[in-house]
């Protein structure tokens, strides 16, 4: 039963990272004008959100330097800095 649940939950995660990367699901977060003008539409909640879609972008296996770079041109370095941080350390739980 172990096995079965192991091979379950490779096949969805593998199926989820194809979806996200064929549907363009992540182009937003390798975007930095996207990034900024969304950020200054959606405030607080659009941080949130940027961070959750960061943190799957590195989940998944993006690179963390895309990610530092987009977000410290989007809001400034040490937002960019805080921020990339922060959702590079999620999406690493995450895997973990």
């Amino acid at each position: 039963m172990t096995r079965a649940f192991r091979w379950l939950a490779l096949i969805s995660l593998v199926l989820t990272g194809y979806f996200a990367i064929e549907g363009h699901w992540l182009d937003l977060i390798t975007d930095q004008v996207s990034i900024a003008g969304f950020l200054q539409r959606h405030g607080w909640p659009g941080f949130a959100a940027i961070i959750l879609l960061s943190a799957l972008f590195t989940g998944f296996g993006g690179p963390r330097q895309a990610l530092a770079f987009v977000l410290g041109f989007a809001t400034g370095s040490v937002e960019g800095t805080v921020i990339s941080t922060l959702a590079t350390a999620l999406g690493a739980t995450g895997c973990f």
